[in-house]
């Protein structure tokens, strides 16, 4: 083989060399790219629980001090590690999209495509915090109560349901779908009107041991973001079954 023939043989090697590194590196570069993105997107939302809860508490009635950093979901008290600590809001308007918070972690928000008006669940395992499902039914848009009803009896028992209402939650919440929520636990359900925000969190089969819930009233709460009440919450710690 002549000297030309190598150096050309060496140089088309370079070539392809030189291709399928800046292609690895850019295939690299964009899955760093994606993952500090997802980074930024979820402590984004743990920013703006944290600066949430430090200046409002429920429904921004009552200004609160600043809550502990440290404690996982804001809390204003710590949970221990045998608990899940968890906080809920509602939707307020129709800008503010409801939120779950567990140990940290959202699991319902409108970064995570799991919201939506009408009445926001996601379920969680009790025993090892799993997300096992969520569901939005809009109970605005078009009659689903028959729909809430199937799904609410399908869970699992030991599942613990976290829900909360976005924009209108109340039009097709009919009998049917408010003695389903009052046997797993809801003591507000039948307070619910037009626009209220509430949240609920329960569990199948078994019992938190006491009510978590909080509904505000459209034409009764203090602080209005348009034509809607201030989100309601609800926060605590729930013991990991066994």
């Amino acid at each position: 083989m002549s000297l030309l023939t190598k150096g050309t043989c060496v140089g088309a090697a370079c070539r392809v060399a030189l291709v399928v590194c800046c292609c690895s590196l850019a295939w690299l570069l964009g899955a760093t790219l994606a993952h500090m993105l997802a980074n930024a997107s979820e402590h984004g939302e743990m920013r703006y629980l944290a600066q949430l809860r430090g200046e409002m508490r429920y429904s921004g009635q009552l200004r609160a001090p600043p809550r502990p950093s440290h404690n996982r979901c804001g809390l204003m008290s710590q949970c221990s590690r045998s608990e899940f600590a968890f906080s809920v809001f509602s939707g307020a308007g129709t800008d503010h999209y409801p939120r779950v918070c567990l140990d940290d972690r959202m699991i319902m928000s409108r970064n995570r495509n799991n919201v939506g008006r009408g009445i926001n669940i996601v379920g969680i395992n009790s025993v090892t915090g799993e997300v096992t499902d969520s569901r939005v039914f809009d109970m605005w848009g078009h009659d689903c109560a028959d729909e809430v009803v199937q799904y609410l009896e399908s869970v699992t028992d030991g599942t613990i349901l976290f829900m909360a209402s976005h924009d209108e939650a109340s039009t097709y919440t009919n009998e049917k779908v408010r003695a389903a929520l009052g046997q797993l636990g809801s003591t507000k359900i039948n307070e619910l009107r037009f626009r209220d925000s509430w949240v609920l969190v329960t569990a199948k089969g078994y019992s938190l041991g006491r009510t978590y819930e909080q509904i505000v009233h459209k034409d009764e709460a203090v602080h209005h973001v348009g034509d809607w009440p201030m989100e309601a919450q609800t926060e605590g710690c729930l013991s990991h079954r066994t």
